[in-house]
């Protein structure tokens, strides 16, 4: 804290210092925290944007977004920048590429900085890799269009197994009544005989 009575040195002194815990609490944080203004360009990084795009946080300084996510993730979250610098707070999921050359999956959340005045100055950046719950989800998924699949095979088959049993018992009751009818024709036949010979 700044003190009354302190000199422009410790005031500068009390920054640097109020600067360095800033980084070192947005350093520890596992979520891509960075601040671009209305130009688009990154004015600060924490270093989680070193091991994902490769680039320490000095050498993002200054430089617009399309420079560091490319034009295809920028103009994929175009509307997104636009609603956060026009006062919105943004939150979505989004491919974003890593260094590694694989598109990853992440929770972006994109607040405005706004002055004094209230005037919107840039946005803080915040990105979260989700890629692991992602895929797992997409996992859920696939297996749950499998087992529907699967379900409605094993219902059509157990239904085509259900008629061919109907059939069969209709047919098996056919049979079962024309023997009735046999056997009582035989019946018929053997008491005419009896009498007959009677």
């Amino acid at each position: 804290p700044i003190r009354d009575g302190q000199g422009i040195g410790g005031q500068l002194l009390c920054l640097r210092r109020s600067e360095a815990e800033v980084r070192e609490i947005t350093d520890a944080l596992p979520v891509l925290i960075g601040y671009v203004d209305r130009d688009k360009r990154y004015r600060y990084n924490n270093r989680h944007y070193e091991s994902w795009f490769g680039q320490t946080p000095e050498m993002l300084y200054g430089k617009h977004l399309t420079e560091v996510v490319g034009q295809r993730a920028y103009d994929a979250r175009r509307a997104e920048i636009e609603a956060a610098l026009a006062g919105q707070d943004v939150v979505f999921e989004a491919s974003m590429p890593h260094q590694d050359g694989v598109l990853r999956q992440t929770l972006m959340h994109y607040l405005p900085h706004r002055g004094g005045d209230g005037a919107v100055l840039g946005l803080f950046v915040l990105a979260q890799d989700v890629t692991e719950r992602w895929r797992a989800e997409q996992a859920l998924r696939e297996l749950n269009d499998t087992l529907e699949s699967r379900i409605q095979e094993r219902t059509t088959a157990l239904a085509e197994v259900y008629e061919r049993l109907l059939t069969e018992m209709a047919s098996r009751e056919q049979a079962q009544e024309a023997l009735r009818q046999a056997q009582k024709m035989e019946t018929v036949g053997q008491l005419t005989g009896g009498i007959a010979h009677d």
